[in-house]
């Protein structure tokens, strides 16, 4: 019997309702002083300034206090219960951050687009439901990469690094021009897609039916877009709003469903009469078959792509294309099926930090490939030292310094985090460096985390994930030493530098990769 799957559209609503109360209480409350409203949770805001003559100024509509103010980034003096609410509601996407903004009543356009905002979702869902929401903003999304301009739910605030007045001016000019160039107008796209996806694999976790079912849907909207949308039509509401009938997707679904069982036995008929298994028994017991199976995949799925290397292989897309539309499945054998292969790249690295190795591969551009090839090692390598629950911390952690440290230069009132005392030093050749991946690295790690970590504590599995996708790494810290029964108390942002070290061996003697 089919699983059944289905979104909690009343807890959505419930909390929606919330914030738009303390949306308009804040809005409303803006041109005066905050100072006896809710004590410390709201902050003096920015009163709207008026000229002489009793119009506001001639920049544009634009505050007068904001030009004259230095540049501060876009999330200083937020009212707290709306931040909270807003990223419980949407993560960390830019929804969230365009919400916050508008809150601040700075500019009359930006509270008017978090309202329509957030009357569109209450309608949608409250109509139609939680599904066929997510498939109108993920369509709506992927129409605009396709027609290359930007959508009708495309916030101005593309990021929490910028100024204030620069974001208020941008949304007083014209759609094709708030973007910047072109090619700073494609990469405002290319997010806003994979904001959307993030933000559809985030309510699926979170709103969604526990289980098998609710895992790959989330899997796959952050590793396979295409198919994690196409799942959505499963929703009858779905079909029939107009979305494509069509189901042939699933064979894909199952085909990839099949491959991953039998890796399985290959790999514990390996497990019993293999002498060249990874080496963890320094490990904590409760990591230790999540770990081994990591690096062995890891240290397989590069032997399997050098062997194939120097031989003529179809086009994964062209292979997955064949299966939906006839059926037509590969007859390699695992370890020379690139399908296969591709899976697993994305399993051990997420869809973006793999696509150097995939595509350098499909390409043959060996530049390419070795790259991925360097980061898998680095990654590798930190599993090996402190074992799989903890990369993602490191993933993050370092990615987040890379980008404070980009922001810093526009704001230096930013602190630059340290991580350092977080990661052992390694030489160049195990160097874990992920900074051009951007926010992509975070939706990489909580894919990864879905299929790797812990996978049958399902609850905890999808709070590991939801913690990633809300970049709250306390709470990520929390769930994982409770699954290590850990009874420490207490554990917030501020304490990953606690973490225990497994007391693994390094890179430097042991090379999980050839």
């Amino acid at each position: 019997m089919a699983e059944q799957f289905a979104f909690d559209s009343v807890a959505f609503l419930q909390l929606l309702n919330q914030l738009r109360r303390r949306f308009d209480e804040v809005v409303s409350h803006a041109p005066l002083s905050f100072e006896q409203i809710d004590g410390d949770l709201v902050q003096p805001q920015c009163a709207h300034k008026h000229t002489e003559r009793g119009e506001k100024n001639s920049e544009r509509n634009i505050d007068t206090v904001a030009l004259v103010e230095e540049p501060k980034a876009i999330f200083e003096r937020i009212d707290a219960r709306v931040a909270e609410l807003t990223e419980e509601l949407f993560s960390t996407t830019h929804w969230a951050w365009m919400i916050c903004v508008a809150s601040r009543g700075l500019d009359s356009r930006f509270i008017d687009d978090a309202r329509a905002f957030l009357s569109y979702c209450s309608s949608m869902v409250r109509k139609f439901g939680m599904g066929a929401w997510l498939y109108d903003l993920l369509n709506d999304a992927t129409m605009s990469m396709l027609l290359h301009r930007p959508s009708e739910h495309m916030p101005v605030v593309q990021t929490p690094y910028e100024s204030i007045v620069d974001v208020i001016r941008r949304r007083h000019r014209t759609v094709d021009q708030r973007f910047g160039t072109v090619r700073e107008r494609e990469q405002c796209i290319r997010d806003h897609t994979r904001h959307a996806h993030a933000l559809a694999a985030y309510c699926t976790l979170k709103w969604g039916t526990a289980g098998t079912h609710r895992s790959t849907m989330a899997q796959l909207l952050l590793n396979e877009p295409g198919l994690g949308m196409c799942m959505l039509r499963e929703d009858k509401t779905v079909r029939d709003l107009g979305a494509c009938p069509d189901m042939r997707f699933r064979r894909v679904i199952k085909y990839v469903r099949q491959l991953r069982v039998q890796a399985d036995f290959e790999y514990a008929k390996d497990a019993l009469h293999s002498d060249d298994m990874p080496n963890v028994e320094s490990h904590a017991p409760e990591v230790q078959d999540m770990d081994k199976r990591y690096l062995y995949d890891a240290r397989k799925l590069v032997e399997a792509y050098r062997a194939l290397w120097p031989r003529h292989t179809r086009s994964t897309e062209t292979v997955l294309g064949e299966i939906e539309e006839r059926n037509a499945l590969p007859t390699q054998p695992l370890w020379e099926n690139t399908v296969y292969l591709r899976d697993l790249a994305m399993s051990l690295m997420g869809s973006s930090m793999a696509s150097k190795l995939i595509g350098g591969f499909e390409r043959r551009d060996m530049e390419d490939f070795e790259k991925g090839v360097r980061l898998l090692k680095a990654m590798c390598s930190r599993v090996q030292e402190l074992e799989l629950p903890f990369l993602p911390i490191l993933v993050i952690e370092q990615l987040h310094q890379s980008m404070m440290e980009i922001a810093h230069e526009d704001f230096p009132s930013i602190e630059i985090p340290d991580y350092e005392q977080l990661d052992c030093e390694h030489d160049d050749e195990h160097e874990l460096d992920v900074s051009e991946y951007s926010g992509d690295a975070v939706e990489d790690m909580a894919a990864m985390v879905l299929q790797r970590v812990f996978p049958e504590e399902d609850e905890a599995n999808a709070n590991m994930a939801m913690a990633l996708l809300r970049v709250r790494m306390g709470d990520y810290a929390q769930v994982v030493m409770e699954l290590f029964g850990d009874d420490e108390e207490g554990l917030d942002d501020d304490s990953v530098d606690d973490f225990p070290d497994s007391g693994g061996r390094g890179a430097a003697d042991f090379d999980v990769i050839a």
